[in-house]
């Protein structure tokens, strides 16, 4: 295992998704260290971790917690017990499911870096665009009718200048209501599983500069104008992606100029943000 070493760092902004760093109890912190070591790529595939005792030391964590958070992580498929070999840590690109992302953002220490960020914006818009479409393909009155409140909560919001992490938990549960029409249950658990990086995301778009009360405003129209009969499915579903496209556009632009990388800002152990290093072993 290489040697790593985390630094304390500057306090980074809170997280629609994330969890205050008091509300983690200390297996919760050390998951968090290990996932960000290993999404920074300090600890590598193969690295096999120091045996329980000495991690206790270097750590300065009891062995329960140790042990709670090992079964975390092997559970996620990012380390792995081998016979003869300890806890050795595993390929989280072939191995790990979409929880292994989602729980990133709920990192406070962890500043997730623009080409990160970019790389799942690319993505968004596959999802959202599915998502309507099956929305569309089988919509009823009651669904219809929870999607357009959500809406109008937007709008509200927007009006009334909210925090950027309000309107985003309110576009997201506007999410929630369409995707149940969603009936391949892989598809929906996907889906959900990706719901604090969808947060993450629109929150930092409705913190940025820009008419997104008229955004909001033109999705409701062409929802309204789809209930009403004067678009037809396919005329819906090609507008909502031209929205889909200009709102993703303005967040594109922002991330491009800020051109930051990943990084740990401090240590996740609450009682130890010095530095942690992991000698080879």
């Amino acid at each position: 295992m290489s040697k790593q070493s985390i630094k304390q760092g500057s306090p980074i902004a809170s997280k629609a998704v994330g969890k205050n760093m008091a509300d983690k109890n200390l297996p919760d912190q050390i998951v968090d260290l290990f996932l960000a070591l290993i999404f920074l790529d300090e600890l590598k595939p193969g690295d096999r971790l120091p045996p329980e005792l000495e991690l206790t030391k270097i750590l300065k964590v009891n062995r329960s917690s140790l042990r709670m958070a090992m079964r975390v992580l092997s559970r996620m498929k990012v380390i792995e017990s081998i016979r003869g070999s300890g806890l050795v840590v595993l390929d989280y690109k072939l191995e790990s499911g979409p929880d292994f992302y989602s729980e990133l953002v709920r990192i406070p220490e962890l500043h997730l870096g623009t080409t990160f960020l970019l790389s799942l914006l690319d993505q968004m818009p596959y999802f959202l665009g599915l998502l309507m479409r099956s929305v569309v393909a089988d919509m009823n009155l009651k669904m219809s009718l929870r999607y357009l409140e959500a809406l109008d909560t937007q709008i509200e919001f927007l009006k009334e200048k909210r925090a950027p992490s309000e309107i985003a938990a309110i576009d997201i549960k506007g999410q929630g209501a369409a995707s149940l029409k969603i009936e391949n249950p892989i598809l929906q658990s996907i889906f959900n599983s990706f719901r604090p990086l969808r947060a993450y995301m629109m929150e930092i778009y409705y913190s940025l500069k820009g008419d997104h009360l008229k955004h909001v405003e033109a999705q409701k129209a062409i929802w309204t104008a789809l209930v009403e009969h004067r678009l037809t499915k396919d005329e819906y579903i090609n507008e909502y992606l031209r929205l889909l496209a200009d709102e993703f556009e303005i967040l594109r632009k922002h991330l491009k100029k800020q051109k930051t990388r990943s990084k740990l800002l401090r240590s996740p152990l609450k009682h130890y943000p010095e530095m942690i290093t992991l000698e080879s072993k």
